[in-house]
């Protein structure tokens, strides 16, 4: 109770908004910031540290753009990458929208793991690295009735950290952005 407390106090005097994100006691708090049109925001949890950005500030419909995840394990961590094994990879998933089109998340090379117990080898991600997810503004097939200025974006990164000897339970940090919509018809200055 005396935390709660102390985290209400610090957070009306504080100039950044933080949030307190309902997670398994084990696994802490995720802390981030308030989204703006186009800006960057981070995201912290007891296994990584996450920067989020936008690749353009205002879009039009028809126009991709991009979603960029810069993300560093702690120290002794490590998130499963693509690859041959029943693991769960660390994944980028945008909730639906009629108003946009996600394309296939862009993975980086990642490094071999290799668990001696159990001469298992699997590819992960344990430095830094960096996840891409492009998306397309749909045009509104009404765009005398589209009166959006604003297009609100929202996902969860999903992941699992372990380390060499501890698997954490599954994770997932709420993500949200706002990207400016040009009405149709007029171009992105």
């Amino acid at each position: 109770m005396k935390f709660l407390l102390c985290a209400v106090l610090v957070a009306a005097v504080l100039p950044v908004r933080v949030a307190m994100v309902d997670a398994p006691a084990q696994s802490g708090t995720v802390e981030r910031a308030r989204p703006r049109p186009g800006a960057q925001s981070r995201h912290a949890t007891p296994h990584l540290e996450v920067m989020t950005s936008l690749s353009d500030k205002t879009v039009r419909p028809g126009q991709r753009f991009r979603i960029t995840l810069d993300i560093t394990p702690k120290p002794g961590i490590h998130v499963y990458a693509p690859g041959k094994h029943d693991y769960r990879v660390i994944a980028l998933r945008i909730d639906p929208s009629p108003r946009l089109r996600a394309h296939p998340l862009k993975y980086p090379e990642s490094v071999e793991y290799v668990f001696e117990p159990l001469n298992e080898r699997v590819q992960v991600y344990d430095r830094r690295f960096q996840l891409v997810q492009e998306l397309e503004a749909i045009a509104s097939p009404r765009p005398a009735q589209t009166t959006a200025t604003a297009l609100a974006l929202s996902g969860v990164l999903a992941y699992q950290a372990c380390t060499d000897t501890i698997c954490y339970p599954p994770e997932q940090i709420p993500l949200t952005w706002v990207v400016a919509l040009q009405p149709q018809g007029q171009g992105v200055k």
